[in-house]
């Protein structure tokens, strides 16, 4: 698998290593602990480069700092997907790469 500097959008490649992040870092909602079952997939961490490149590559969600609970809590931030047809978009186009999990 190349690295993530070397992925263009919307190739093979680039959707494998999305779909990698997704499921090292991430969920499809409804998120844990969450009260309402909307529709969504996030990606959490602490590498803010990370969550740049995984938007850009998917071309799509937001992305946004998640405020810190204490004072020492490292910088986090996450990349989000609500809308419907985006969630179903990403979430179509990473399916290749799981089809050999059994």
């Amino acid at each position: 698998m190349p690295d993530a500097a070397s992925l263009n959008p919307g190739e093979p490649a680039a959707w494998g290593w999305v779909a990698g992040l997704i499921e090292g870092e991430g969920w499809i909602s409804p998120a844990p602990g969450s009260t309402r079952r909307s529709f969504g997939v996030a990606v959490e961490s602490t590498d803010l480069d990370v969550i740049e490149r995984l938007a850009q590559l998917t071309g799509a969600g937001h992305t946004f700092a998640i405020k810190r609970v204490r004072p020492d809590d490292r910088p986090r931030w996450s990349w989000k997907v609500s809308s419907r047809a985006e969630t179903v978009r990403v979430l179509t186009a990473i399916r290749p790469c799981s089809a050999s999990v059994g």
